[in-house]
């Protein structure tokens, strides 16, 4: 009778899933209407061409998306407004005009990026800077922890780039102080390039914690280089990107 009950015992412990093993969908499906505000703390830093001495350039950002339309089947289109809340050049504090600028991003069913559509080339250089709070892919099944999916994706605003990667999920993270709710650690590291494989490439290296109930993004920290359309070209670019409505004032 006692090794009935044993045996019991253990097959219903096997029949919890070990957290280790759950799986975790990374795909986003954003209902119409749904808002989100987020923070991004920009540096770049490199040797503008000319120049003698390297430059620092800092931004503080506010990114506010709104999504337009979604659809299961089809995809979602998102309107994001941008405003830089405060520039810095080598340490000074730079005067800017107050002025938001817009663009809008659409995505298949699957949340990856199938284009995006800029009223000025200016417009287009910040829609560069909000995509480094995503993920460059996201894959079509669930993922472990511990789990790597490699992936070569379209890139580039005529297709003829391609993104080769490589995303983790690292691991689940508990709620903290910061970070209320228990989110999921995703590891993207990236080479973008034309197709060939050929001429110069941007690297990104960045860590994203992500709700994984909805997809939503809590916090990315990372690095690129080889950005050509940024105010230092090549430069190196770090980044943290936070949820939330904090900003930096001017100074």
């Amino acid at each position: 009778m006692r090794a009935a009950i044993l045996a019991a015992c253990a097959l219903a412990a096997l029949a919890v899933p070990v957290r280790g093993q759950e799986t975790h969908l990374l795909q986003r499906a954003p209902k119409k209407g749904d808002t989100e505000r987020l923070r991004y703390l920009v540096v770049f830093e490199g040797t503008r061409p000319g120049d003698a001495a390297p430059t620092k350039i800092e931004v503080d950002l506010e990114a506010v998306s709104t999504t337009e339309e979604a659809s299961p089947q089809l995809g979602h289109t998102v309107k994001t407004r941008v405003a830089v809340s405060l520039l810095k050049l080598n340490g000074t504090p730079v005067q800017i005009p107050e002025r938001s600028q817009e663009f809008t991003s659409v995505y298949d069913a699957a949340g990856r990026l199938k284009e995006q559509k800029f009223a000025s080339e200016a417009d287009r250089n910040l829609g560069s800077l909000v995509l480094l709070a995503q993920p460059r892919y996201t894959p079509d099944g669930p993922l472990k922890v511990g789990e790597s999916v490699k992936y070569t994706s379209p890139a580039g605003p005529d297709g003829k780039s391609a993104t080769r990667g490589t995303l983790t999920l690292v691991a689940v993270e508990k709620p903290t102080d910061e970070i209320p709710v228990e989110t999921l650690r995703l590891r993207d590291v990236s080479e973008t390039g034309d197709a060939s494989g050929n001429g110069p490439s941007v690297r990104s290296a960045a860590t994203y914690l992500l709700d994984p109930k909805t997809g939503a993004l809590y916090r990315a920290e990372g690095t690129v280089t080889g950005m050509q359309n940024l105010p230092i070209p090549g430069a190196r670019v770090t980044f943290v990107v936070t949820r939330g409505s904090q900003r930096s004032s001017r100074q």
